[in-house]
């Protein structure tokens, strides 16, 4: 029993010992050499990564001697290390999932190791609205849509470098679900362009820096040099469609179609009041002599030019209309006056409860106008009251307007009839008679400028005739 007691004694003495040296006959025997992560085990990371510092002791050891870092992550990157410290640096992650790989700290056969943990990439929103997606945001990625704020009544994208050997379309919400193209051929800068629902690419013909729109009814598309306003493009062409143009000096305008008409529009014709008219098919059209402005002025083809008297700083919009060759030079914002060889124009005025209304028939071979009055102010002597009469106006403006909704109030243009729509009609007095100004627009889009000077017959099947002025 003795002996067991001694034995349990001389345990902890032993351990003691270790920590101090101890003398043999070789010499004193050298510490422990320890190695300890002072710094935390785990460390965390936003899916951005970043950089940090491993803090750790190392004792006993030789003098200056230095710990060593591995790990298997390729995206963790072991840095300098010093007595005390061991760089490191994470990359970022690209991916939603979240990460992590452990940093192992050495020193011979001694080890401590840090566990790096890193969160994962937000997921991507999709963009809301309209945008562009192309060969340009990382290859058609959905996830990479430029987005199209609306602005004035068009989605836009400003500033977008463009190479002719780029390919885009207009997307919604970030999808193909609902998206739109072109019919397949290149784009010119400052044109407009028909939409086609899910159609090719739309390419540039040439490298350069656009404003690219799409317009609020998703109709048109704009390709648009860097800081021009959709409002300036011109219209493209249709497949086989033939541009017609007007060309005043070294400046030329392409035509658009209005109705029946193709317009250039702001024209400065200067002192000499001579510009040039002729299409894609290099057919140009000219008359002989000078002519006046708001006039027809009927055009043959040939090599020469067309010359009206005009005010020399004024501007003035150019009216052709191919189908029988006829031109007007008209100031600007107004439309031709036709001049139409009318066969007769009755008159009637109605004895209504306000004593305002007439009626009046303008009859030529290919058009009649049947058009009901009512006046803002009683007349005199059934004579129409002077004024500008709309198409449509409100009763209560004590302005002078037609009523569209009536019967009376139609065109009847080769045989097709149609209610007016829109416009006014011009009423002024001249000796014996009347000067009708009419610009109307019927419910089938048919846009009638033309015009009636004389008197107004009586109309031998309905009330009390219209009276002529003196």
């Amino acid at each position: 029993m003795k002996k067991l007691f001694y034995l349990l004694l001389a345990l902890p003495l032993a351990l003691v010992s270790c920590e101090k040296p101890v003398e043999t006959p070789d010499g004193p025997t050298p510490d422990v050499v320890t190695l300890s992560v002072t710094s935390e085990k785990e460390v965390n990371f936003t899916a951005e990564g970043g950089e940090a510092t491993i803090a750790y002791t190392l004792e006993n050891a030789v003098e200056e001697a230095l710990a060593t870092a591995s790990t298997e992550a390729e995206w963790i990157t072991v840095g300098d290390v010093t007595a005390s410290t061991i760089a490191y640096s994470v990359a970022s992650n690209e991916n939603e999932e979240e990460r992590s790989a452990v940093i192992t700290v050495s020193y011979n056969d001694l080890k401590q190791e840090v566990t790096i943990k890193q969160a994962g990439a937000e997921a991507p929103v999709a963009i809301q609205g309209w945008g562009i997606v192309g060969s340009f945001t990382n290859n058609w990625d959905l996830q990479s849509v430029l987005s199209m704020p609306l602005e004035g009544g068009y989605y836009g994208v400003k500033g977008l470098e463009l190479k002719a050997t780029d390919t885009f379309m207009f997307v919604k919400d970030g999808a193909y679900t609902e998206s739109f193209g072109s019919a397949g051929a290149p784009c010119e800068a400052n044109y407009s362009y028909d939409t086609v629902k899910a159609g090719s690419s739309i390419r540039v013909k040439e490298d350069g820096t656009y404003d690219i729109y799409l317009n609020e009814s998703l109709t048109k598309y704009y390709i648009m040099s860097e800081g021009t306003d959709p409002s300036e493009a011109t219209e493209a062409l249709k497949p086989g469609e033939i541009a017609w143009y007007v060309a005043v000096g070294q400046t030329e305008v392409r035509m658009n179609t209005q109705n029946k008409f193709l317009v250039a529009k702001d024209i400065v014709l200067g002192a000499e009041g001579t510009f040039t008219l002729y299409n894609s098919n290099n057919n140009t059209y000219c008359a002989e002599g000078t002519f006046e402005t708001n006039k027809a002025i009927k055009v043959v083809r040939g090599d020469k030019s067309i010359t009206v008297n005009c005010d020399a700083e004024a501007k003035y919009d150019i009216y052709f209309r191919e189908s029988d060759s006829l031109v007007w030079v008209v100031d600007a914002g107004t439309m031709p006056k036709e001049e139409v060889a009318w066969t007769k124009v009755e008159g009637v005025h109605f004895y209504d409860y306000d004593v305002r209304n007439f009626a009046v028939f303008f009859i030529s071979k290919s058009l009649i106008i049947n058009v009901e009055f009512y006046s803002g102010v009683d007349p005199v002597g059934s004579i129409i009251p002077e004024g500008v009469y709309y198409v449509g106006g409100d009763e209560n403006d004590n302005g002078y307007y037609i009523d569209s909704n009536h019967n009376a109030s139609n065109l009847d243009i080769n045989g097709t009839e149609s209610h007016l729509h829109s416009g006014t009609i011009e009423v002024k007095h001249i000796p014996g008679g009347y000067d009708f100004i009419i610009n109307i627009v019927s419910t089938h889009q048919q846009n009638i400028n033309v015009r009636y000077t004389g008197p107004v017959a009586a109309n031998p099947y309905m009330g009390r005739p219209i009276s002529n002025p003196e």
